[in-house]
């Protein structure tokens, strides 16, 4: 027999004659007699307790509060014994025990046990059990099973038992794995009724941590919009109404990133920043490129197809999560789609008037393109009903221009600045109302300025000319400069809010603007990023765009995470296509 073996023979036999016991372990109204060296082998508590020199570690008695006897004689005999103590009904209380007495070898097989018997069950009580005594490595075995079995185990008992803290820490969590958000706003329903009285107080901050952006028209205005505990606390109230908003008016989808949620990570699709703009190739030769920037992989990536060849200054215009396309130098009369939904370029019915350098805006269900450019500047104004899929003429803008920008602000469309034709440019500030259809002059830039940029900010636009001027303006009429970017003399570049800072503007790419390319001898096209915050101004460092590129538009979307299969650096790296 090994020595080992003998050892423990012999101490478990000492222990059953009660010979050398040297302390007694009172345990509620039962005592144990037990060897201290043994104790103290096993249990770091002990250890620390007979090493102290207090006036415990002389004592011939040891009180032990929070153990019943039954458990401790569990533990005694792991001890003495090398029993195996563990079953469905001792694991919990054992688990206590080990962790109390710091009994490392019982805990691991405490441990084990449980995550073997792990279910949807009873995994949210392991959970609470493992935070409750900082058991850092069986809580994080049960967070991952929650993740993954979300959906099984919001059906259960022990889901409505959970704390509001609990409750907040899962629904979240950007692992979630759910089928569809709604699940995760019907289990907090669940939760709620369950103890409505005394939970319907803390509904607005759970409510805070739901992705209601993500949840369906339907199910916002079916399920939720018509619930008088919703209706009755203003914060869910604001929430359900800023979710309903973002669905119902999907032309302002981009004005409102702000407000958009992010997918979970086990989603199939993700929000990106999807870019289209036309780069020059090693060989001189330009093309047009779609491509998008995932915030979760830090990563820039091509989608495929690649847009329809429309040649030069073609309008973009994003539609909830559809990207537009028209006109352009090559194709003049033509309207193409991309859906994001199923990541295709269609063909769509051919303005009345072709055009190229003029601007595209969506308002509602329709889209209106304005100015341009056709053997002389435009005046007129188009309307696409994009249920339909038809175009019609509605009106004309005061004064034709070409090489503006245009942006919606309720139902009417500002247009700033532009080209007059005859390299005469203008400062004029235009408003298109899209009920009457009468355009107007309402107001000036600070000073003249085509290849303009603008972005709805709440109730003001912040428009960016092509000189590097930042400048405010309000419905009232009222214009204020307020910044400039350095040495920034640019057409074709794009200007959106930062979704993960609604105060912060980006601004991508572009071209020189022909007046200043005659003073540069270095490359005319630009990669990098600037961030404007009120009057601050620097280059973005947390992004890098991928490549020296015109920027036609750029835009917020849902795009299917399947579609990432191209890493667009490396493509540039690799191939030059």
């Amino acid at each position: 027999m090994a020595v080992r073996d003998t050892l423990m023979q012999g101490i478990q036999e000492y222990y059953e004659a009660n010979r050398y016991t040297d302390v007694i372990v009172q345990v509620g109204d039962q005592s144990f007699h037990c060897h201290r060296i043994v104790l103290s082998a096993v249990s770091k508590f002990f250890d620390a307790m007979y090493s102290s020199g207090m006036r415990e570690s002389r004592e011939d008695r040891v009180r032990l509060k929070d153990i019943t006897p039954p458990v401790f004689k569990l533990v005694i005999s792991y001890v003495y014994k090398d029993t195996d103590v563990l079953t469905e009904h001792t694991a919990e209380d054992l688990f206590k025990t080990s962790s109390l007495l710091q009994i490392d070898s019982l805990l691991t097989k405490c441990e084990t046990f449980m995550e073997n018997k792990m279910n949807s069950e009873n995994c949210l009580g392991v959970w609470k059990l493992a935070r409750a005594f900082h058991n850092t490595n069986l809580e994080a075995k049960c967070w991952t099973y929650i993740q993954k079995r979300f959906e099984e185990i919001r059906l259960t008992d022990e889901f409505v038992r959970l704390e509001l803290d609990e409750l907040c820490e899962i629904i979240k969590e950007d692992d979630l794995a759910v089928i569809r958000e709604e699940n995760v706003c019907d289990a907090v329903l669940r939760w709620v009724d369950a103890e409505e009285d005394e939970r319907r107080v803390s509904i607005g901050i759970v409510f805070s941590h739901l992705r209601l952006t993500l949840l369906s028209l339907e199910y916002l205005l079916n399920e939720l919009d018509s619930l008088q505990l919703i209706q009755s606390n203003d914060i869910c109230a604001k929430l359900v109404r800023q979710a309903v908003k973002i669905h119902a008016l999907p032309a302002k989808r981009n004005d409102q990133c702000h407000l958009l949620q992010p997918q979970r990570e086990r989603s199939n699709k993700e929000t990106v920043l999807t870019v289209i703009g036309r780069r020059l190739k090693e060989n001189g030769e330009r093309i047009t490129e779609l491509i998008a920037y995932s915030f979760a992989q830090q990563r820039w990536y091509s989608l495929h197809p690649t847009p329809p060849d429309m040649g030069e200054e073609f309008a973009t215009c994003c539609h909830g999560d559809d990207l537009f396309i028209t006109g352009g130098t090559s194709k003049l009369n033509s309207c193409y789609y991309f859906s994001s939904k199923l990541s295709r370029w269609r063909s769509r019915a051919s303005m009345t008037s072709g055009r190229y350098r003029h601007c595209m805006v969506s308002v509602k269900d329709v889209l209106y393109v304005l100015g341009g450019y056709n053997a002389g500047t435009m005046k007129s104004v188009e309307e696409y009903d994009v249920r339909n899929d038809m175009w019609r003429p509605v009106g004309d803008l005061h004064i034709g221009v070409d090489a503006s920008c245009a942006v919606a602000l309720g139902n009417k469309i500002y247009t700033f600045g532009g080209w007059l034709g005859c390299a005469e440019e203008t400062a004029a500030i235009q408003c298109f109302n899209t009920e009457t259809y009468a355009c107007t002059h309402v107001s000036n830039l600070p000073s003249p300025s085509k290849f303009t940029r603008a972005v709805v900010c709440r109730n003001r636009i912040e428009v960016l000319c092509s000189e590097g001027k930042l400048v405010s303006f309000i419905e009232n009429g009222s214009t204020k400069l307020i910044g400039k970017i350095p040495n920034f003399y640019r057409k074709n570049f794009s200007m959106i809010r930062d979704n993960s800072d609604s105060a912060r503007l980006l601004v991508l790419g572009g071209e020189d603007t022909y007046e200043y390319r005659k003073t540069r001898s270095e490359g005319t096209h630009h990669r990098d990023i600037y961030a404007i915050t009120g009057e601050d101004v620097s280059v973005c460092e947390d992004r890098q765009f991928p490549t020296m590129m015109e920027v036609e538009g750029c835009y917020y979307m849902f795009i299917n995470k399947q579609e990432f299969h191209t890493d667009y650096e490396k493509m540039l790296i690799e191939f030059d296509v």
